[in-house]
C-alpha cells in the first residue's frame, strides 16, 4: 500500500495495482510502437536478401572441361555441378541465343563441338567441320546466330587462318587475318551494323603462335561478308587502340547485341 494525503489531511493508503494500470496503456503504445518498426523494415528491405535464380548459366571452358554456373540475382554465380558439363580441352567458346541454342567449342581440332542448351546444362552433342583450317583454336557466332567463324591460331597472318560456315552447317571458306606476324587469338563479330551488307569481325591477336605463349598486339578489326567468309581490312583502317603497351594490351574480345 503506497500512503497518500486526501483534502482533509487525513492518511490514506492506495493500492500499488493502479499505478500497474496506469502503466498498461505506456507499454501497449510501446509494442505497437516496435511492431511498427519491424514492419516497416520489413517493407524497405531490412531483412535478410535470400539470393534466387535468374534462369540464366554462365559456361567455362577449361583444359578439364566446360563447367556452367547459374548467375544468381545478387550477381554471384552458384555451381551447377562439381564436376564438368562435358569432358575434354577447350580453347574457346561461344553460344547462339534463340528457341535452340547451341554452345560451341573450339579445341585445336579441324572439328568444332556443339551441345544444344537445354535449361542450364548441355543436351546431344553434335560436330561443325572446319577442316579448310588445320586447328580451330577459337571460335565465334555471328550477332545474327546464322554464322560460325573459327581461327587457327597457329599460322600468322596473310596466310589462310580463318574459317567461317553457315552454323547449320555447309561450305568452308577460308579467310586470312590481314596483319603479316602476328597469329589470331579470338575473334568476336558485330553482324548489326546499321546500313552495311557485312559484319565487323574483332580479332585479337598474338605475336607469338598460340600453341606455345601469347604475346598480344594491337588488335585488328575487318569486315566479313556471311555468304561468302570474305575477310577485308577496313577502309579506313580502324583499330580499338592505335598500339599495344603494356597497360592496353588485349588478349580477348567480346560483342554485346543487347547494347543495340
Amino acid at each position: 500500500m503506497i500512503p497518500r494525503h486526501d483534502r482533509t489531511g487525513t492518511l490514506r493508503s492506495e493500492a500499488p495495482e493502479k499505478n500497474g494500470r496506469r502503466a498498461r496503456p505506456i507499454v501497449l503504445l510501446l509494442s505497437l510502437l516496435l511492431l511498427s518498426v519491424g514492419a516497416l523494415l520489413a517493407s524497405c528491405g531490412g531483412g535478410p536478401t535470400v539470393a534466387t535464380t535468374t534462369g540464366r548459366t554462365l559456361y567455362l571452358a577449361t583444359t578439364s572441361g566446360i563447367y556452367g554456373f547459374s548467375i544468381m540475382s545478387d550477381g554471384t554465380l552458384q555451381a551447377l555441378s562439381s564436376s564438368p558439363l562435358a569432358t575434354g580441352s577447350y580453347n574457346q567458346i561461344a553460344a547462339t541465343t534463340g528457341s535452340s541454342p547451341l554452345l560451341i567449342g573450339a579445341n585445336g581440332g579441324t572439328s568444332l563441338t556443339t551441345w544444344n542448351i537445354s535449361g542450364g546444362g548441355l543436351g546431344s552433342k553434335g560436330t561443325i567441320s572446319v577442316s579448310c583450317i588445320s586447328q580451330a583454336t577459337g571460335v565465334a557466332v555471328t550477332s545474327d546466330n546464322n554464322y560460325v567463324v573459327a581461327v587457327d591460331g597457329g599460322v600468322p597472318g596473310t596466310s589462310t587462318n580463318i574459317a567461317s560456315l553457315p552454323v547449320t552447317g555447309g561450305t568452308c571458306h577460308t579467310a586470312s587475318t590481314t596483319t603479316s606476324s602476328a597469329y589470331p587469338v579470338q575473334p568476336a563479330l558485330d553482324c548489326s551494323v546499321a546500313g552495311a551488307s557485312y559484319c565487323i569481325l574483332f580479332l585479337t591477336l598474338s605475336g607469338q603462335a598460340t600453341t606455345t605463349a601469347v604475346t598480344p598486339v594491337a588488335p585488328e578489326e575487318d569486315s566479313f561478308t556471311e555468304s561468302s567468309g570474305t575477310v577485308l581490312a577496313l577502309s579506313p583502317s580502324i583499330a580499338p587502340f592505335s598500339s599495344c603497351t603494356t597497360s592496353i594490351c588485349p588478349q580477348g574480345a567480346a560483342f554485346n547485341a543487347n547494347t543495340l
